[in-house]
């Protein structure tokens, strides 16, 4: 790829590691692009905004939790399927990430039960299933968007701000 690796290293302080790549003119302005946007979904203010996160595996959760702690949202956690339609009616979230399998309650059930009494409150199903009927189930339930795992941080903050900041 026509780079350089370099080390420099000190006893006691450490070592850095360098590594370049040359890129084209074409691949820069792409790359200025990415960066634009991203520096942009970094700085993005929700504050004000209740997010549900709907997620049993504490791993996934923490995951989630780092992707949204700049944007200033207040999050509500829920571990179990059954803990969501209360949880829900408790904070009236302006928006929920819904896994969608969860114990004593999945989450289709869970957007079909709030669908009946709620169609404006977003959600945004979640699920390691990426095929393409698993994402169809989820926006047939009431779902309004979908990502699959394992998230990618600017999709997953894409999404979120489309929805919440039109």
């Amino acid at each position: 790829l026509n780079g350089q690796i370099s080390i420099d290293s000190n006893p006691g302080d450490g070592t850095t590691f360098q590594v370049t790549f040359p890129i084209s003119i074409q691949n820069a302005t792409i790359i200025q692009e990415k960066s634009l946007i991203d520096s942009k979904l970094d700085e993005a203010d929700l504050a004000g905004k209740k997010i549900m996160i709907a997620e049993d595996d504490i791993n996934s959760f923490l995951l989630l939790e780092a992707f949204l702690k700049k944007t200033n949202a207040k999050l509500i956690h829920v571990q179990s399927g059954d803990q969501i339609i209360p949880t829900y009616e408790k904070h009236k979230p302006d928006l929920i990430l819904m896994d969608i399998n969860m114990p004593r309650l999945n989450g289709i059930q869970a957007t079909i039960i709030i669908r009946q009494s709620d169609q404006d409150t977003p959600i945004i199903a979640q699920t390691a299933y990426a095929l393409e009927d698993e994402k169809q189930k989820c926006l047939n339930s009431g779902c309004n968007d979908y990502i699959s795992k394992p998230i990618d941080k600017r999709k997953l903050l894409s999404k979120i701000l489309r929805i919440l900041q039109p």
